[in-house]
């Protein structure tokens, strides 16, 4: 998929548009969420490379957790787009 990058030992994968949340980033519900997810759509429009790290279910706390646990390995990309709080808002209900 992308090009890759080293700093250090650590691998990371070069993208112009890193998108992460939750179920909304992923494409929940969509046919084609692969193609169809607010994401793919943004990067076609705008020619950008990108990775998709939505996860279904993921709420804001867990999200946080994950990017100060730098567990999404991408090279100073250009756009980083963030959907969450869904999960946290139906939870109680």
């Amino acid at each position: 998929m992308g090009q890759y990058s080293y700093y250090g030992e650590e691998q990371y994968d070069l993208y112009d548009y890193l998108a992460l949340g939750d179920s909304i980033t992923k494409g929940y519900a969509l046919p084609d969420p692969d193609n169809q997810c607010y994401a793919a759509l943004f990067a076609r429009e705008y020619g950008f490379n990108y990775k998709n790290y939505g996860e279904l279910g993921l709420t804001a706390d867990e999200l946080l957790t994950a990017i100060q646990a730098d567990m999404y390995p991408v090279s100073e990309p250009k756009v980083i787009t963030i959907s969450a709080g869904v999960n946290d808002v139906l939870a109680p209900i």
